[in-house]
């Protein structure tokens, strides 16, 4: 078994100096720290998606991203932080409506 390295994933550090990188036109750099961010993340082994347990496409970004964006009901729940800290005017986009026979909604 693996050991897990816990990494920071919200509000990394390395990576918010990805962007002024970018917006600096240094777009090679920024891709290759965006390349170290995404690698130590990934071969950290902890958990990357907060819907593990409550989600069947849990772990599967594409397809939740995608459904979501087709369904628009709400955010995926790895976002919920980000749009709260930054669009505080906003918070019912990271809410979900209970689901139908369910006494205890898993997303709050």
């Amino acid at each position: 078994m693996s050991k897990i390295r816990k990494v920071k994933i919200d509000g990394n550090e390395k990576a918010a100096a990805i962007m002024p990188l970018y917006h600096e036109n240094k777009v090679e750099e920024s891709r290759a720290l965006e390349l170290e961010v995404l690698t130590e993340i990934k071969e950290s082994g902890q958990n990357l998606c907060p819907c593990l347990g409550i989600c069947e496409r849990a772990g599967n970004c594409v397809d939740c991203i995608l459904l979501h964006r087709a369904h628009k009901d709400h955010l995926p729940r790895c976002l919920w932080k980000m749009v709260r800290e930054r669009v505080p005017d906003h918070n019912g986009l990271c809410d979900e409506k209970p689901r139908s026979g369910s006494k205890l909604n898993p997303y709050k």
